[in-house]
């Protein structure tokens, strides 16, 4: 697969176009793929991440994920997406607030039925509980 890297600046008028809606001057790497499709570096960066295949529904959600100071709060254990309310809660989401794509369901419900009901441990701090359910390992591999 043979990709060509360049710069663009883009003006405001062409960013609604050709960055999917980002409304300001802005300076993108962008990477021209064999096929001919042109995307930006931020959903490039999303494509070696957990993240990619839940947060990849426009450049806005990308680069909301990706800033510093997060408007997008993601929880890849439970695959919950949500924008930040304070330093401390989050109000879970369906939808992209930018494009209205369906976002992935939350899975904080089969996380407890396989916890507690199969399982049968006290809770996610239990000693016994399998590496797995650490991370978001436990509902790739059930191709949740």
């Amino acid at each position: 697969m043979e990709s060509t890297k360049v710069q663009w600046t883009l003006p405001q008028e062409k960013c609604i176009s050709q960055a999917k809606g980002i409304n300001h001057h802005l300076k993108i790497e962008v990477v021209k793929m064999y096929k001919g499709k042109v995307e930006g570096r931020t959903l490039m960066l999303l494509k070696n991440r957990a993240e990619d295949q839940v947060l990849n529904c426009c450049t806005q959600m990308a680069f909301h994920a990706k800033e510093k100071e997060q408007l997008i709060i993601y929880e890849p254990i439970m695959r919950r997406i949500g924008i930040r309310v304070s330093d401390s809660t989050f109000q879970l989401i369906n939808h992209c607030p930018w494009c209205g794509s369906k976002l992935p369901n939350e899975l904080s419900e089969e996380l407890s039925t396989i916890v507690f009901d199969q399982l049968c441990l006290e809770g996610y701090d239990d000693p016994k509980l399998p590496e797995e359910f650490k991370t978001d390992e436990w509902w790739k591999k059930r191709g949740l």
